[in-house]
């Protein structure tokens, strides 16, 4: 796709705004390290406690005891699940060779995420500098 044809043919658009989880990152929510299932993970990020994780309102070792109870699991499973979907995440190649192109072509480039501190921690070494030097500016919640 060349993205410049779409840029040069309209000037409507100044900016592009991405999300970071799902789009330019992905993640396994089931891997062989894992202890629980997909199912489960995605429901656990769903929940008002991870929401409140989220925010800033709760410490990491609080939302995995809260949502442990919830889901009735063990919370050093759902730590383990966590530090197993942390551990896959990777940037879609093909994702940021459009940003590249999109940049080039004199588009603002925005990234933004609904993420805990802990996560965006994470995040920030899944990509290299360059990567990251893609976007104008990263909003997280």
């Amino acid at each position: 796709m060349d993205v410049r044809n779409i840029y040069t043919s309209s000037k409507r658009f100044t900016a592009v705004i991405f999300d970071l989880g799902d789009v330019l990152f992905t993640w396994a929510p089931s891997t062989p390290k894992s202890p629980l299932p997909a199912k489960v993970l995605r429901n656990i990020l769903r929940s008002f406690h991870w929401f409140e994780y989220e925010k800033g309102n709760l410490k990491e070792h609080e939302v995995y005891s809260l949502v442990a109870q919830e889901f009735n699991v063990a919370p050093g499973d759902v730590k383990n699940a966590f530090q197993a979907a942390r551990d896959s995440l990777r940037s879609n190649p093909k994702l940021l060779e459009i940003i590249r192109e999109l940049k080039e072509a004199g588009l603002a480039i925005y990234a933004m995420s609904n993420i805990s501190a802990p996560d965006w921690e994470v995040l920030t070494t899944k990509a290299t500098v360059e990567e990251w030097a893609l976007f104008d500016l990263t909003f997280t919640s």
